[in-house]
C-alpha cells in the first residue's frame, strides 16, 4: 500500500507514477465523454508525515498534501504554506519527530 515508513525514496515515485496515470487516463476519459467539466476529483488521507527520520522512514503527523482536480476547478494555487523552520521548538512545531500543526485546514 501507500503507507511506507520506510524506503520511501524507494517508492514514492513509483506510487506517485501510479496515480499520475490512473489520473490521467481517467481525465482523458472524462473529457471524451464531455463529463469533465462537471467532475472533481480529490485527494484526501486520514493522517501526513512527520517531517523528521525515525531513523528507518517517517511517522504519521499531522496535516498533509491534498490535491482537487477537474474542468471547473481553478488550479494553479498553493493554499497554506511550508514552515520557515523546522526546528523542534518552532511555534508550530508539536511533540518530536517533526510533527507540525498545519497552516491551513484541508477543507480549505
Amino acid at each position: 500500500g501507500f503507507d511506507t515508513h520506510g524506503d520511501l525514496m524507494d517508492t514514492q515515485g513509483q506510487y506517485i507514477g501510479e496515480i499520475d496515470g490512473g489520473l490521467g487516463a481517467f481525465a482523458t476519459e472524462m473529457k471524451a465523454h464531455n463529463t469533465w467539466d462537471d467532475v472533481v476529483v480529490m485527494s484526501a488521507s486520514d493522517f501526513a508525515r512527520t517531517m523528521l527520520s525515525n531513523g528507518a522512514g517517517t511517522d504519521h503527523g499531522w496535516g498533509g498534501n491534498y490535491f482537487m482536480a477537474g474542468g471547473a476547478v481553478r488550479g494553479g494555487q498553493i493554499i497554506g504554506y511550508y514552515p520557515e523552520s523546522l526546528a523542534e521548538d518552532a511555534p508550530w512545531a508539536v511533540e518530536r519527530g517533526g510533527r507540525l500543526i498545519p497552516t491551513t485546514s484541508w477543507e480549505a
